[in-house]
C-alpha cells in the first residue's frame, strides 16, 4: 500500500468499485472487490487482509503503530535509525524489516573474474551484484556506528557485514518478542524478516544466499526463535546534579532481563536466573550471583525478571564487563542463556588471542575459550553447522552440532577482533572435557 499513497489516485473514502477502474490504481478492484468476495464465498471463516502493509481504510499505507501490520524500514531505509532502537520502531505486526550483508566468500568468488583483480569489497562486479540504492554507503554507516572492521582482505569485510547484520536482526526479534506480554498487552504479535534467500548471487538483505549458504544472521535469528529465550538490554540513567546544569551529570549503567516463552502451558518453577560477569580482556570472573529465584514461566508471553545495576560494574566501566545470563530449570539444567556485551562493540577492547580450543565428540563440536569471545564463526570444508556466530565466556563448553564429509578435521574460526585472516583450530577427536556444557 505504500506505493499507492499520494501518486496513484487512491482515495480511501471512495467506496464505488467502478470508480477505482478509472484511477491510476485499477488493481484496487482486484484487491478490494474480486478477492475479498472470492474469499467470502469459498472460505467465509477466513479473514481477508487487503495488502501488506495495511492498517485500515483510514490508514491503508500501514503506517500505524497500533493498527494492522507495518513495514519497519526506518532502519536501513528511511531515517536510518540505529538498530538498537527497534523497540521504539515496533508495530502490531512487523511484516518487513531488514539489514544487508555480503554473502559468503565462496558465493562471491563464483561471479568474480578468476584472476583476482576484483577481490575487493567495492569492485565494479561486487557493486553490480547489489541492487539497493546507496547500499555501500548504508552498510558502511551501520558498520562505522557499531564495530571496528577491515576492508582487506575481502574475508574480513564479509565477516564484519555478516556480524553487523546478525546483531541488527537478532536485536529486532529479541526486543519485539519482549513486546508480546500476554493477554491485553500483545503490543507486537509477530515479525517477518526481509528476506530469507536470494534469486541470484547478490549482496542483499537475505539471511541465506543464492547457493543456500546461511549467513550469520540465519543462526542468530534461529536462536531468538527458540521456544524459551532470555533477553537483556543495557541502558544508561543520567541524573543531573540539579535542574540548572547539563555539565554535572552522574551516569549509572543498568540492565533489564526478561524471559520469553512460546510454550502454551505454564512452566512451573522454581526457575532461577544466574549471572556471571567477566572482565573483557583478562577473562577474570568478577562476580557470580543469583539475580532471581523461585519463579515460573508464564505461557506464550514474555515475563520481566529484573531491572538492576549492571552486575560487576563496581570498579569497572560498562565497557569492561561481559555478563553471561543463565536460566536454570527446577532440576538445575540450563534452559536458555544470553550473553550481554557492551554496545556499541566498537568501543570494546577485545583480545585477538582468547585461547580457543575445540573438540569433535560424537557428531558435536565442543568449543571453549579462556577469554570472552564475540561472534565466533566456524568454517570448514564439507561441514554443515547446527549453530554459528556464537558468543563464549570462560568456563563454558559450547556444543554445536556438525555434519562432516570426508576425513578432514580442521576448523577455521573467525571472531570479532581476531585479526584479518581468522584462526585455524586443530580439532581433537578423543577424550571428553569437563565443564558446563551449553547449547
Amino acid at each position: 500500500m505504500w506505493g499507492i499513497k499520494g501518486n496513484l489516485g487512491y482515495d480511501p473514502h471512495d467506496k464505488d468499485p467502478e470508480n477505482w477502474l478509472k484511477t491510476g490504481f485499477p488493481a484496487r478492484y482486484i484487491y478490494e472487490k474480486i478477492l475479498p468476495e472470492a474469499v467470502a464465498a469459498h472460505s467465509p471463516s477466513t479473514f481477508y487482509h487487503p495488502s501488506c502493509p495495511y492498517g485500515n481504510a483510514e490508514r491503508p499505507d500501514g503506517g500505524s503503530m497500533t493498527i494492522g501490520d507495518t513495514h519497519q524500514w526506518n532502519v536501513w531505509h528511511g531515517t536510518q535509525e540505529p538498530y538498537q532502537n527497534w523497540d521504539l520502531l515496533a508495530g502490531r505486526f512487523v511484516s518487513e524489516f531488514g539489514m544487508e550483508a555480503y554473502p559468503s566468500l565462496t558465493t562471491i568468488d563464483s561471479y568474480l573474474p578468476p584472476d583476482g583483480s576484483e577481490r575487493t569489497p567495492f569492485s565494479p562486479t561486487i557493486e553490480f551484484h547489489n541492487k539497493a540504492l546507496g547500499a555501500c554507503r548504508r552498510i558502511a554507516c551501520y558498520l562505522t556506528e557499531n564495530i571496528l572492521y577491515d576492508h582487506h582482505p575481502l574475508e574480513a569485510y564479509i565477516y564484519s557485514t555478516q556480524l553487523m547484520q546478525a546483531e541488527a536482526l537478532s536485536t529486532a526479534y529479541r526486543l519485539w518478542r519482549r513486546n508480546w506480554k500476554g493477554p491485553g498487552r500483545e503490543l507486537t504479535s509477530g515479525a517477518l524478516v526481509w528476506q530469507l534467500n536470494d534469486c541470484w548471487p547478490a549482496t542483499s538483505w537475505s539471511i541465506i544466499d543464492y547457493h543456500l549458504r546461511p549467513k550469520a544472521a540465519y543462526f542468530a535469528i534461529k536462536r531468538e526463535l527458540a521456544p524459551i529465550v532470555l533477553g537483556s538490554k543495557r541502558y544508561e540513567v543520567s541524573t543531573p546534579r540539579d535542574k540548572y546544569t547539563n555539565a554535572h551529570v552522574s551516569i549509572t549503567h543498568r540492565m533489564q532481563v526478561w524471559v520469553s516463552s512460546f510454550l502454551l502451558e505454564e512452566q512451573t518453577g522454581p526457575y532461577k536466573l544466574v549471572s556471571k560477569t567477566f572482565h573483557v580482556t583478562s577473562g577474570h570472573l568478577i562476580v557470580s550471583e543469583t539475580l532471581k529465584h523461585d519463579f515460573s514461566l508464564h505461557p506464550n508471553c514474555s515475563t520481566e525478571l529484573v531491572d538492576i545495576l549492571l552486575p560487576g560494574i563496581n570498579g569497572n566501566t560498562h565497557l569492561d564487563v561481559v555478563v553471561a545470563l543463565y536460566l536454570l530449570d527446577p532440576s538445575g539444567q540450563h534452559v536458555a542463556r544470553n550473553i550481554s556485551w557492551p554496545d556499541p562493540l566498537k568501543y570494546v577492547k577485545v583480545s585477538p588471542k582468547p585461547g580457543v580450543g575445540a573438540l569433535l565428540w560424537r557428531g558435536k563440536l565442543r568449543v571453549r575459550a579462556e577469554l570472552p569471545v564475540k561472534g565466533m564463526v566456524f568454517m570448514g570444508e564439507e561441514m554443515e553447522w547446527g549453530d554459528n556466530c556464537v558468543d563464549l565466556v570462560p568456563g563454558e563448553i559450547l556444543q554445536v552440532g556438525v555434519k562432516t564429509e570426508g576425513k578432514k578435521k580442521e576448523v577455521g574460526v573467525r571472531f570479532y577482533g581476531g585479526g584479518e585472516k581468522g584462526v585455524g583450530v586443530s580439532v581433537a577427536t578423543e577424550g571428553e572435557w569437563e565443564g558446563v556444557v551449553v547449547g
